[in-house]
């Protein structure tokens, strides 16, 4: 019960009126058992039993049907300003508790309507109660006495007593709703705040998105320009040098490609970013696919950069349960990282073995990497460009991250600048 009529969700104006009847349930008996040892009378004593018996209809009926405001304008009108004065006269007048009630009341009234209809029935009540007093001073005979002053005195107290405790039952339900709601609007601020702080993150995650990929497409962007220019003279050459231009076109087939990976790069990180990228493992031999890898990728990399390529695989190794199409793009991300940043070098990899995992390492002897920058490598949307030592750093690394993390292993880099780069990765054998 009392979470159904006073629980925190429930408005002051409805829990003023449970409140209300409620208090009527009890305080017309009370009352009731009162007027009987007070010599009250009997009208006395049945106006308040009818009094309580309407209560709790009221109660009832607001609550099965949800109209609050008809039932506190029907108790108002019928209690407030019929009852009470009723009482008021039938029960010693303004030397019994029935002032009080009358304070109570308007209380009440105020707290359970609202706008104009409150300012309008309040006033009411003050006409009707203060000339009530009137009448009562000015024609006694209205008034049905009490016996003796032991009565009065009886029936001053309940009133005191009555509507005091109601009073305090209603600032304990206000102080308690307005405890609720600051808990609720705190609890509401830390979400909103939470909320802000997680979409500052985004719009800088957006921010970065969008720099790295102008700068991935920036330089395939110039080369394509620059072949198209090119291609465009050479059509006004006389004779057609026919080589010439199929090989401008065969640089810008080349670079869309190179878009188009970086693109699918993109699109693959930010999948993984978001779980949606799911493994399709199936047993593999990892020093096949490292031989059908560099046979691939590897010669059409190097043909202006004279790198040698090198293995070091154990024998006899088992396969593994793993995505050979992930492990791939993975194994092409170092090879093609290793030899942009390899000249006239060595590139080996390797393939190893210990109690739980197959390591796999590719080794160049290329510039290194700076202290720096090689702090940044796995961090989201970090693309850096260092012209001067003709550095050049995309997603693939993350995106392998994501990968081998995603097969239960780990990755790790160790480089040193001037002395080349070891990126090596593990993948579980079980």
């Amino acid at each position: 019960m009392r979470n159904k009529y006073f629980g925190i969700g429930v408005k002051l104006h409805i829990q003023a009126f449970n409140l209300l009847a409620c208090a009527g349930i009890v305080a017309g008996v009370a009352v009731a058992i009162s007027s009987i040892f007070s010599g009250a009378g009997i009208v006395n004593i049945a106006i308040n039993l009818i009094a309580s018996l309407l209560a709790v209809v009221l109660l009832y009926y607001a609550n099965r049907t949800g109209r609050f405001q008809f039932c506190c304008i029907l108790t108002v009108v019928t209690v407030f300003m019929i009852a009470f004065p009723v009482l008021f006269f039938s029960a010693g007048g303004y030397h019994s508790g029935m002032p009080c009630f009358f304070l109570m009341a308007i209380l009440f009234t105020a707290l359970m309507l609202n706008g104009l209809m409150s300012i309008c029935i309040i006033s009411a009540e003050v006409c009707i109660y203060v000339g009530s007093c009137f009448i009562a001073y000015f024609y006694p005979t209205t008034v049905t006495h009490f016996d003796s002053e032991w009565a009065y005195l009886l029936d001053l107290l309940t009133g005191i007593i009555v509507s005091s405790t109601l009073l305090l039952l209603v600032i304990m339900l206000y102080i308690r709703i307005y405890n609720g709601q600051k808990h609720i609007m705190e609890e509401l601020n830390l979400e909103l705040a939470a909320r802000n702080e997680a979409l500052l993150r985004l719009d800088q995650l957006k921010d970065e998105f969008l720099v790295t990929v102008m700068h991935e497409l920036k330089s395939p962007l110039v080369v394509i320009s620059g072949n198209a220019a090119d291609t465009i003279d050479l059509l006004d050459e006389k004779p057609l040098s026919h080589t010439s231009i199929k090989n401008d076109q065969n640089i810008i087939i080349r670079t869309v490609k190179r878009i188009d990976d970086i693109l699918l790069d993109l699109t693959d990180k930010t999948a993984m970013e978001n779980g949606r990228v799911s493994l399709n493992r199936t047993s593999t031999n990892l020093a096949s696919l490292i031989h059908h890898v560099c046979d691939t990728c590897f010669y059409a990399l190097n043909k202006e950069r004279s790198n040698c390529l090198s293995y070091k695989i154990m024998p006899n190794l088992s396969n593994v349960m793993v995505d050979q199409g992930r492990i791939e793009q993975v194994l092409i991300n170092l090879i093609t990282n290793a030899a942009h940043h390899t000249n006239n070098g060595l590139i080996t990899i390797t393939l190893a073995e210990d109690n739980h995992d197959l390591i796999i390492s590719v080794k160049d002897t290329g510039m290194g990497i700076p202290a720096r920058i090689l702090r940044q490598l796995m961090l989201p949307y970090i693309n850096v460009s260092l012209e001067d030592a003709g550095l050049r750093i995309g997603n693939g690394l993350l995106i392998s991250q994501k990968i081998i993390r995603a097969h239960g292993g780990s990755i790790w880099i160790d480089s040193e600048e001037g002395f080349g780069t070891i990126v090596s990765f593990t993948l579980p054998k079980e």
